[in-house]
C-alpha cells in the first residue's frame, strides 16, 4: 500500500518526479526547494529523504560521497492512491473502521505549526481527541471553530484543566497537558469537546521541542463517536487499540479462512514506539459458532488464538519437561509455528508474524 506523504514530502516528490534523468542528486533537491520557495537545512532534506526511503518512494546508491537517488513510486500511481483513499473516506465515512480515528503528524524543525483538520458530524455531543507524542518532544495546540473563531495556543507550562469558551458557539473544550504520562514518559494532550459545533476544526499543533517532529492524535473507536466525525486526511496504521497495544498481550488480526484476505475492519499496527503488533492473525470472518451462527470480528481471532495457548497449556501441564509456560513463551510458540505466505514480508502491520497454526507450532517444539 502507497503510504501518505506529507506536505514537505510532497514538496521533495515533486522535484524528483520532474527531474528528467533516472537518478537524481542531493543539491538537485536543494536548488529545487529553494526555487520554489520552500529551503530548507541540509540536516532536514536528509532526515525527510530518509523518511521518504522508508516509505518507500525513494531507493539510495552512495557513489564516493555522494548519494544518488531513484524513484519507485511514480507520481501517477501516489495520485492513484492518493484518490483512491479519498473517496474511501469520503464516501465510507468510518465504516472501514478506525482508519478515520488516527492523524499522524510530521513536523518540522523550522515549521511553526501543523494544523489537523477535524469534521465533526451533527449530531455529536461531545468526543475526546488524545495527542501522544515521542518522551523527545513536547507540543501545545490552538483550535479554530467551523465558524473561523480562533483560540489561540495554550501554553502547556500548566497541568491545571483549561477551560475554552467561544464567543458565537456553544461549544466548550476542556484541555489539560501531562508533559510524562506516568505508564510511558511521554506527553499526553486530552481535549474534550463538549457541544462541538458540526463542520471542520482545525487543530494547530505547535512545535515547543523538535527532535523527529512525530505525534500521534487519536478519536474514539467506532461506535464511540458518529461515523460523521473523522479527521480529513488520517492514516491508517497504529490504530491497535488498549489493551492489544501492550507488549505482553497476544494480539490478533482477523483473516477471512476461504480466501486468505485480511479482514478489512482488522486494525493496523505497529504502535506508536514500533512495537510489532498484532502478532499473529486467525479467522474472523463468517466463522461458524456453536449456536450455528455466522460471527466476524477480531473477538473471533482472539478467541481462536485463545484456544490455541489452552492447548499448549494443556500439553504442558502433562509433560514433565517443561518447567514453564506463560503468556511470552506461549507467544513465541504460536508465532514460531505460524504459516506464512512466501509473497508477503513479515512482520507486517496487517499479519503481523503469519497465520494462526497450531499443529505446525507443535513440530517446531520438536526442534
Amino acid at each position: 500500500m502507497v503510504q501518505q506523504l506529507s506536505n514537505a514530502e510532497l514538496e521533495i516528490m515533486k522535484i524528483v518526479w520532474g527531474n528528467q534523468s533516472e537518478v537524481t542528486l542531493f543539491p538537485y533537491i536543494m536548488d529545487g526547494l529553494a526555487a520554489r520557495g520552500r529551503p530548507c537545512q541540509k540536516n532536514t532534506l536528509i532526515v525527510l529523504l530518509s523518511r521518504l526511503m522508508n516509505k518507500g518512494f525513494l531507493s539510495a546508491r552512495k557513489i564516493g560521497r555522494r548519494n544518488e537517488y531513484t524513484t519507485l513510486i511514480s507520481e501517477a500511481e501516489y495520485q492513484t492512491s492518493q484518490t483512491k483513499n479519498f473517496l474511501d473516506k469520503i464516501y465510507e465515512g468510518n465504516a472501514k473502521g478506525l482508519v478515520s480515528n488516527l492523524i499522524l503528524g510530521d513536523l518540522l524543525a523550522e515549521e511553526e505549526y501543523e494544523e489537523v483538520e477535524l469534521r465533526v458530524g451533527s449530531n455529536e455531543t461531545g468526543f475526546t481527541v488524545e495527542l501522544w507524542a515521542r518522551e523527545s518532544e513536547l507540543y501545545s495546540v490552538a483550535f479554530t471553530s467551523p465558524t473561523g473563531e480562533l483560540i489561540p495556543r495554550v501554553p502547556n507550562t500548566s497541568p491545571e484543566e483549561h477551560r475554552l469558551t467561544f464567543l458565537l458557539e456553544d461549544t466548550v473544550i476542556y484541555l489539560s497537558y501531562s508533559g510524562a504520562e506516568s505508564a510511558t514518559g511521554s506527553q499526553l494532550i486530552m481535549m474534550r469537546f463538549k457541544n462541538p459545533t458540526p463542520g471542520i476544526w482545525k487543530i494547530r499543533v505547535h512545535n515547543e521541542l523538535f527532535i523527529q517532529g512525530e505525534y500521534n492524535i487519536w478519536l474514539p473507536t467506532a461506535g464511540l463517536i458518529s461515523e460523521n466525525t473523522f479527521f480529513l486526511r488520517p492514516d491508517p496504521n497504529t490504530i491497535i487499540t488498549e489493551p492489544g497495544n501492550t507488549a505482553g498481550a497476544i494480539t490478533v488480526a482477523a483473516y477471512n479462512h476461504r480466501n486468505n484476505s485480511i479482514y478489512i475492519h482488522s486494525s493496523r499496527g505497529y504502535t506508536r514506539l514500533g512495537t510489532i503488533k498484532p502478532d499473529l492473525a486467525a479467522p474472523g470472518v463468517n466463522v461458524v459458532a456453536p449456536d450455528n451462527r455466522a460471527e466476524t470480528g477480531t473477538s473471533i481471532a482472539a478467541a481462536h488464538v485463545a484456544g490455541a495457548a489452552a492447548n499448549l497449556l494443556s500439553w504442558a501441564l502433562r509433560n514433565e519437561t517443561v518447567l514453564t509456560l506463560n503468556t511470552s513463551s506461549a507467544k513465541s510458540i504460536l508465532i514460531r509455528g505460524a504459516r506464512r505466505n512466501s509473497n508477503i514480508t513479515y512482520p507486517n502491520r496487517e499479519w503481523g508474524y503469519g497465520m494462526l497454526d497450531l499443529y505446525n507450532s507443535f513440530l517446531r517444539i520438536r526442534q
